[in-house]
């Protein structure tokens, strides 16, 4: 039974790097903070492109009154903690900074959204390119249309992909064969000509990547993570699905070959792929002890064939509380002289059984506390063959994702090591709300890797003895329990900001004011956080008006919720770590 508060038994949910969570007094501002965060450094500067502002042009200064037009002009300017905010229209690619960013100072290019509608780089080879440089974070665009690939941060250092869709490119979407402390965070990734990310090869290494909280699917040659050779990476919380192409391309939810050391892959949900959710092997080459691959609380269902494959001389693996549902072969095979791994409280619900394990890999093997619903294959001395007793596996081909969580009475509860649940989701259950991951919906589970995208879903389903466990981020709601028995948290050393006030969006410029769409007269508006008086509202027309400042580079708010917390319903419900700002009757906290 659950006893802490974590996605994971040994992978407790911890801030990402360059997370934006801030104890600012306003949504707004935490916003602001969010999509902006960088080191200051003696000279570094802001500065604006604009393509539609009537006074745009790169013989300009790229403040807010006279920006620059393109990104070719910003990216040939801007240095070493500099933040280059672009505002939405289509861009020609590529963008290519001509410096690098420093530690400390790095060099953003921030897309600012106006509602859903982002700024755009269209085409190029790649679309965005980070060849060669260091400290530099490309956020919230749109990439689309690039002849190659839609990012390239080949030889690049501590560069970062955030909140990006990357769709309708003919390479990969993103690619880092040499590179360092790189990261692709939060992205949408889809209908790309390659792999969706692709890093390493044979030779090539990558270093200390991470690649987290993505959406990944609908490929058209290769895998939706790929790394060759490469040390210390980190590939988790994922939501990886519908990857078909057909043959001969062999397309796995996560393939790692030829040298990889020291990773992890932790929390991903993969669903839908041709071949193989999990493809790790070593390929042959001296891949040692000193290896530690970790694969825990994975969710595969419905792969085309085996969903953990190990093999080439890997060592010393480690599998523990993964669920493999509908796996077309066995769930897991071990061979080819990969030896020491350790298997252990798994979940197995595939017609062909569970573990398969050759003569050549049963060196040093561990594996006990397993459960599979088949016959074939290993479960250890406490392993148990029984039906898990899941509350909806759905049968295999299916188009959505099974609900692979645990039924009261399941003999996977308490039946895992040190009386551990077995499998990937815990029992009572844990709802993740995850607002910032690129595959947040409402239409599921609530997984850690495929999470709600709002806690008003997450209390509709949670039922009692539940903990719904919110990661960081701002929630433009009301947070309502309606069963004392139900726990409300916020992640570990995150801050989650409960609103109550909505952004204002679909901006139009009249000359040197701005107006938007808004139903009704607003009762408070805020910029940036801090009350705004200069506004009109013409409820004929049902618009706002601003002037001397562009909204969406100052977001704009309307408050108009009472309360971000009501507990009218459960009074004495537990709910911890929320910070509560912008609403109508003021102040609050929990």
């Amino acid at each position: 039974m659950k006893e802490e508060v974590s996605m994971s038994r040994h992978a407790p949910i911890a801030s990402p790097a360059g997370s934006s969570a801030h104890p600012g007094r306003c949504a707004a501002f935490l916003l602001a903070a969010a999509l902006t965060a960088a080191c200051p450094i003696a000279g570094a500067a802001t500065y604006v492109v604009d393509g539609s502002h009537p006074r745009a042009g790169d013989a300009g200064d790229g403040s807010e009154a006279r920006p620059w037009k393109t990104l070719q002009h910003a990216a040939a300017t801007a240095g070493p903690g500099d933040v280059v905010k672009v505002l939405p229209g289509t861009y020609p690619a590529p963008l290519k900074p001509a410096r690098s960013g420093a530690a400390g100072a790095p060099l953003v290019f921030l897309g600012v959204p106006d509602g859903a509608v982002r700024p755009v780089i269209e085409g190029g080879d790649p679309a965005v390119d980070l060849r060669g440089r260091a400290h530099v974070r490309v956020e919230g665009f749109e990439i689309r249309g690039a002849t190659g690939a839609g990012a390239n941060l080949n030889d690049g250092d501590h560069l970062e992909i955030v909140r990006c869709e990357i769709r309708d490119t003919r390479g990969s979407g993103v690619v880092v064969q040499r590179g360092a402390d790189c990261t692709v965070r939060e992205c949408h990734i889809h209908h790309v000509g390659g792999t969706n990310i692709a890093a390493g090869g044979r030779t090539y290494r990558v270093t200390r990547c991470t690649f987290t909280r993505n959406d990944l699917h609908d490929n058209g040659v290769e895998d939706g993570i790929q790394i060759g050779c490469g040390d210390g990476c980190e590939m988790s919380w994922n939501w990886i699905h519908d990857i078909w192409a057909p043959a001969p391309s062999h397309t796995d939810g996560i393939q790692l070959h030829s040298d990889n050391r020291n990773y992890r892959i932790v929390g991903n949900v993969v669903h839908r792929v041709r071949s193989e959710g999990f493809m790790i092997g070593a390929e042959g080459n001296e891949n040692g002890p000193d290896a530690a691959p970790l694969y825990e609380g994975n969710i595969m269902s419905d792969g085309g064939g085996v969903s953990f494959i190990l093999s080439h001389d890997l060592r010393g693996a480690t599998l523990r509380h993964n669920t493999v549902l509908w796996g077309h072969s066995q769930s897991v095979w071990i061979h080819n002289r990969s030896t020491g791994a350790t298997v252990v409280g798994n979940l197995f619900q595939s017609p062909d059984g569970g573990c398969v394990v050759t003569d050549d890999s049963m060196a040093g093997l561990t594996l006990d506390w397993n459960l599979t619903a088949g016959q074939r294959g290993l479960v250890g001395p406490h392993g148990v063959r029984a039906d898990p007793r899941l509350v909806d596996p759905r049968r295999p081909r299916s188009p959505t994702p099974p609900n692979a969580r645990l039924r009261p009475g399941s003999p996977a509860i308490d039946a895992g090591p040190d009386g551990s649940d077995i499998g990937a989701l815990e029992y009572p259950n844990v709802y993740v709300v995850d607002a910032r991951h690129a595959g947040a919906t409402d239409a599921y589970y609530g997984y850690g890797g495929l999470p709600f995208k709002t806690i008003a879903r997450a209390v509709e389903v949670a039922e009692g003895g539940s903990t719904i466990l919110i990661r960081g981020g701002v929630y433009r709601e009301t947070v309502r329990p309606t069963r004392p028995d139900v726990a409300i948290r916020a992640a570990d050393g995150e801050t989650v900001v409960i609103s109550g006030a909505d952004l204002v969006a679909g901006w139009t410029r009249q000359g040197d004011a701005w107006t938007a769409p808004l139903a009704a007269r607003p009762k408070a508006v805020l910029r940036e956080g801090r009350p705004l008086t200069a506004f009109t509202y013409d409820a004929g027309a049902a618009r706002l008006t601003v002037s001397g400042f562009d909204p969406r580079l100052h977001p704009v708010e309307v408050v108009v919720r009472p309360r971000g917390l009501d507990l009218s319903a459960a009074p004495t419900a537990t709910v911890e770590g929320l910070r509560i700002v912008d609403t109508l009757e003021g102040p609050q906290g929990r």
